[in-house]
């Protein structure tokens, strides 16, 4: 049986926009969703979360080939990571300039020198597939888009995932048909899509418990799609829908589609000894953009290593 929960907004925008980038733990949330549901207000749908639906080989295969790389701490999480602090910036930061709530636009190393890159908290999080922005470690002359380092280091890791989002997609295509359809369709309309899914990139998460956000460089009219692959033993981590008071706890095998660019965030997690990966897969808006002659070649390389594997 699949449950209608159908809400109204609890907090306005306006002050959901002012905590941007804090944490609400469950005692803000008036449901936690466990069984399969789906959450509308008026004509609107907020979320689809179903129980058990992916397969447990895939699960195992993602974790062990993504959990070191999703370890990895990254200073470009922006809200996601929370009010700016000091004490969670990278070790070669002395201090911030130009802060805002959660992002410094730039900051001085241990040798006093400014260094020009915005940088937010450090997170566990990090992306694989293809990105619509250039890596700024190669400075004014990178491609605007490229192919994410874990795909060209780590291609047969790479390749080994990519049926468990094959599985994500078409569960996204049978529960929201209208939304998975516009977003192949875009995806199809440049080189840079993972497979035969909707999807252009992948964030990967450990234990990292977002702050108050939305979701940014998505494809608007598209949906996100969440998944976790858990080992050991824990309570909380649900990501929750502030605005709605609804939150939702995702377990290995579950799936969870909902709107990102609704507020949302992660409660406190809370357990010993244990991994809790999520996957975030998605389209990236200026994917179509990307027509630049290198990245082409990458990604032709790319698909002749598959093909030939």
């Amino acid at each position: 049986m699949i449950i209608r929960l159908d809400l109204e907004p609890i907090y306005s925008d306006e002050w959901l926009a002012e905590q941007e980038g804090k944490y609400f733990d469950e005692t803000y949330y008036n449901h936690i969703i466990r069984e399969d549901t789906d959450v509308y207000c008026g004509d609107k749908l907020l979320l689809k979360f179903r129980k058990g639906v992916l397969p447990k080989e895939e699960c195992s295969v993602v974790f062990n080939n993504l959990k070191r790389h999703a370890s990895i701490q990254k200073d470009n999480r922006g809200s996601a990571a929370g009010l700016l602090d000091i004490t969670k910036a990278p070790k070669y930061v002395n201090s911030f300039n130009k802060v805002s709530k959660y992002n410094s636009k730039g900051y001085y190393n241990k040798d006093g020198l400014l260094i020009n890159n915005t940088i937010s908290n450090l997170s566990p999080s990090n992306i694989i597939g293809f990105f619509d922005r250039p890596d700024r470690n190669l400075g004014k002359n990178a491609p605007k888009c490229r192919l994410t380092s874990f795909t060209k280091t780590h291609f047969n890791k790479w390749t080994e995932c990519i049926p468990y989002f094959i599985s994500c997609d078409k569960i996204f295509k049978e529960l929201i048909y209208d939304k998975w359809l516009k977003q192949y369709n875009r995806s199809r309309l440049t080189d840079f899509y993972i497979d035969d899914t909707s999807f252009s990139t992948i964030t990967c998460n450990l234990n990292f418990r977002t702050a108050l956000h939305k979701d940014s460089g998505d494809y608007i009219d598209g949906f996100g799609v969440i998944s976790v692959v858990e080992d050991g033993i824990y309570e909380g981590g649900y990501l929750g829908l502030l605005k709605y008071g609804i939150a939702v706890d995702i377990r290995t095998t579950d799936l969870l589609l909902f709107d990102p660019h609704e507020f949302h965030s992660n409660t406190e997690t809370i357990g010993e000894n244990y991994s809790r990966l999520s996957f975030v897969c998605y389209l990236r808006e200026n994917m179509i953009k990307c027509k630049d002659i290198s990245i082409l070649e990458e990604l032709s390389l790319l698909n002749f290593l598959k093909d030939n594997n």
